[in-house]
């Protein structure tokens, strides 16, 4: 029972380390294809782009939807490595995405901190299984 809540917890954690709010707006990247400046032709392609249902997006601030999209886009290059999660794009290549490199840094440094807590479970001889976050994406 402990183990399944345990699950659950670190599930939610890392799902809202992903779509978590950043409010730094430095480095904004110039380019079009910035997700913060990207401008969506309806609410159903911007609930696409977020992964949410339309009727929540309009009750979401810019800086987390910014956020949320880097992250769905990114969210295709997360996987588990040595039982941890890892993003196989460099900030570089995720700019060319459309990425601003602060949203990068921020959703990596999430992605660090849900790593720490998931080696401090497995300390504690809490067993976890991770879920395949591109699969999880891929669902919505």
């Amino acid at each position: 029972m402990k183990k399944k809540i345990l699950f659950k917890v670190v599930t939610f954690i890392i799902a809202s380390c992903l779509i978590s709010c950043a409010n730094d707006d430095t480095n904004i990247q110039e380019n079009n294809k910035s997700v913060k400046t990207k401008a969506y032709s309806s609410q159903v392609e911007e609930a696409k782009a977020l992964a949410l249902p339309v009727d929540e997006i309009n009750n979401i601030p810019k800086s987390i939807k910014d956020k949320r999209a880097a992250a769905v886009i990114l969210s295709n290059y997360v996987s588990i490595k040595d039982s941890l999660y890892s993003i196989d794009i460099s900030k570089e290549d995720a700019q060319k995405l459309g990425i601003d490199a602060d949203l990068y840094t921020s959703i990596l440094q999430d992605l660090e901190l849900s790593n720490k807590i998931i080696k401090e479970a497995r300390q504690k001889g809490e067993k976890l299984v991770l879920p395949d976050i591109k699969e999880e994406a891929k669902k919505y």
